[in-house]
């Protein structure tokens, strides 16, 4: 048995960066605020209230918990085929991964404007008005440098490479900051035959870099072969930039970067594992490394090696497959990881498949992976590794499958229920509900009590659990959930507060067939929050009005002011057709 405990002392790798300017495009940039300065205690309160229905981040918020709390246009009553349905879209270059986010209140030419920013992966980023009542654009294309074009002999497994469609350039969703008028957004490119990950600030108003972009670099960081699909997370004026890889291919690492917000200077990286090739990359899916009240940032790594520190744990330096708790500098502070590690890497069952999020008032954090099993830790101490206790150490609260059938000894059968969409949380009138959409298995709430801090799991024997609501979607291939393979369904929650009948689960999901390798048909579907096995409405009802598109893997619906934002595919007929457009479905009350 190899039992690890607390320890109080961290590791943290720090480096020097330099900085490369090379620019972004040309012009003076905006100071313009994108909320005027209140004189007022009523301007104060409106302006308030206007972040707080702001989607400034990936999945809502730094807990990641996936809930617009603040939307009061649509309910139940009102989400269904007659009234809701789209009504615009937008046009833009490139297949978009990253979540579309929102401001309500953008000075634009003297005007305040409810904006949604869009990047893609043609390295494009657009400001479109909210709503759809004009398909124009604010402002862009603004161009953050060439994409690369795919296949590519560097990237991943070279011509065989399908993980990505078309071309690399912005993968991950950017992050805005509305004290520095800015959005920040990492792009990948080649030029002359090298490759670059670059971090840029653009001015909230007019698109303009502020200020040159910075080069990310450190010593051992291939960009060819790391993969920046992470969300950016900003938390107290540092922005965190992470890292897994292209089909787990090559000598990488995961890493996380630490960047000031305000001058963009290098502060500390992370590695998450130190063994030559070690791995251990960090891409959840999309989602982005949570943070907490204290500036805490929590993720969960993927496979590779993994060599414990029996007697100092806060030492190890191989830590795949694993949750991972850092200080705001990036210095190790608490770690878990399962005791079936050596399976899941030997599975490539990655841990890391989907994201951390952090339970409101609780010390709680929680995530699962490819082997469909969540994890809730205490934050105070995540557990560390025990071999021989089946996770039932202190700091793991609790452990259970999300679904009732298993993979067994191996993690790619048909049994399997890979979570791959990060789980997102309702405190509602019918309590606090956790929801989760495993590939190839209905949509599923879990009743978490807070009193205990742990899921109430219905009378069932641990580690089994039993939802408290459950979707009875089948269609179009008479299977759980609708169709088979990856990677389930991509949540948001939206709702007025608690308030009864408020509460949309919003999942984005493949209409038919597997997204693993292939680009396929999309659809999005709207749930009673409260009620899993009513759907009030999806875009396959009226799909000559409604149809999302190509699915747009690992983006979350944006939901703001009445509005739905839902990303696409471009609908590649080769790997090389770069030049069509995808869209941004705009859906609402008609």
């Amino acid at each position: 048995m190899t039992v690890l405990g607390r320890a109080t002392s961290g590791f943290v790798a720090p480096r020097i960066l330099f900085a490369i300017a090379l620019g972004a495009g040309a012009g003076a940039c905006s100071s313009t605020p994108p909320h005027s300065t209140p004189s007022t205690e009523t301007e104060n309160n409106a302006s308030i209230e206007s972040s707080a229905r702001a989607v400034l981040t990936q999945h809502n918020d730094n807990a990641r918990t996936g809930a617009m709390l603040n939307e009061t246009v649509l309910n139940t009553g009102n989400v269904n085929v007659a009234r809701f349905g789209k009504k615009a879209s937008f046009s833009v270059r490139g297949s978009v991964t990253a979540q579309p986010l929102y401001v309500p209140n953008v000075s634009i030419d003297g005007r305040a404007r409810k904006v949604v920013y869009v990047a893609t992966m043609h390295n494009f980023v657009y400001a479109f008005p909210a709503g759809g009542a004009s398909t124009k654009p604010l402002w862009g294309p603004v161009s953050l440098g060439p994409s690369i074009p795919l296949p590519d002999p560097a990237i991943g497994s070279g011509p065989n490479y399908r993980d990505i469609a078309g071309e690399i350039g912005i993968i991950s969703t950017p992050v805005i900051s509305l004290e520095s008028n800015a959005l920040f957004v990492v792009a990948a490119s080649k030029e002359n035959g090298r490759f670059y990950h670059r971090l840029h600030q653009l001015d909230l108003a007019t698109g303009q870099p502020l200020g040159s972009p910075v080069v990310i670099e450190a010593p051992e960081f291939v960009s060819e072969l790391q993969n920046q699909r992470s969300a950016l997370l900003l938390s107290n004026d540092t922005l965190y930039v992470a890292f897994g890889a292209y089909s787990d291919i090559g000598a990488y690492r995961g890493f996380l970067f630490a960047y000031d917000a305000k001058t963009l200077r290098f502060r500390s990286v992370y590695r998450t594992t130190e063994t030559e090739g070690g791995q251990g990359g960090i891409w959840m899916a999309g989602q982005g490394p949570a943070a907490d009240a204290d500036g805490n940032v929590y993720a969960i790594t993927a496979n590779g090696q993994f060599t414990p520190n029996e007697l100092e744990p806060l030492k190890t330096s191989d830590l795949s497959d694993s949750f991972i708790k850092l200080s705001p500098e990036l210095a190790l502070t608490s770690w878990f990881s399962p005791a079936n590690n050596a399976f899941l890497n030997s599975e490539d069952g990655d841990l890391g498949a989907s994201g951390a999020m952090l339970l409101p008032n609780t010390k709680v954090v929680l995530g699962a992976g490819k082997e469909g099993k969540f994890f809730l830790l205490d934050r105070t101490n995540l557990g560390y590794f025990d071999s021989a206790l089946e996770d039932r150490q202190a700091g793991v609260l609790q452990r259970f499958f999300a679904t009732p059938t298993r993979c067994n000894d191996r993690l790619w059968t048909s049994n399997c229920h890979h979570v791959h969409g990060s789980p997102v949380y309702w405190d509602g009138p019918k309590g606090a509900w956790i929801y989760v959409w495993p590939e190839n298995d209905y949509l599923k709430a879990f009743l978490f009590d807070p009193k205990t801090q742990r899921v109430d799991c219905r009378g069932e024997v641990d580690p089994e659990c039993g939802p408290i609501s459950e979707s009875t979607t089948r269609d179009p291939e008479n299977v759980p959930g609708g169709s088979h393979g990856m990677p389930g369904g991509f949540l948001s929650l939206s709702a007025n507060d608690k308030t009864k009948g408020s509460g949309i689960l919003w999942g984005l999901h493949p209409y038919t067939g597997d997204a693993n390798q292939a680009v396929v048909a999309g659809i999005l579907r709207a749930y009673d929050a409260s009620d899993l096995t009513r759907e009030l409405w999806n875009s396959r009802m009226n799909p000559g009005r409604d149809d999302v598109g190509k699915y747009a893997k690992t983006a979350a619906p944006t939901i703001a002011d009445g509005s739905v934002y839902v990303p696409s595919f471009t609908d590649l007929s080769n790997q090389t057709t770069l030049e069509k457009q995808s869209e941004i479905s705009v859906y609402g009350l008609l």
